[in-house]
């Protein structure tokens, strides 16, 4: 059985990777690495097979971390998109 690959994309560039794992708990510490990098900047964890969201990370600032489930009922639909939920806070 082959393992799922998950991808760390940019939200603004879909079209372009900027990592791979197949763990998710190292993609999403990738995606909270670059996005403590780069405050506002949303970054993607994806599975390039079907194309599937599985979080979205973003930063506050360098050191607030927030992490956001997209459901597939909800994707990003508003007026009630997924809630943004406080990952870490950084040291």
């Amino acid at each position: 059985m082959s393992q799922q690959l998950f991808v760390i994309r940019r939200a603004d560039q879909p079209g372009s990777s900027v990592a791979g794992t197949s763990s998710m708990d190292v993609a999403l510490g990738v995606a909270a690495d670059r996005a403590a990098q780069a405050p506002g900047t949303i970054f993607e964890v994806v599975g390039p097979a079907t194309g599937t969201v599985f979080l979205r990370v973003r930063a506050e600032d360098a050191r607030t971390i927030l992490v956001q489930e997209p459901t597939s009922g909800s994707g990003d639909a508003w007026p009630d998109p997924p809630a943004w939920r406080l990952l870490a806070p950084l040291h």
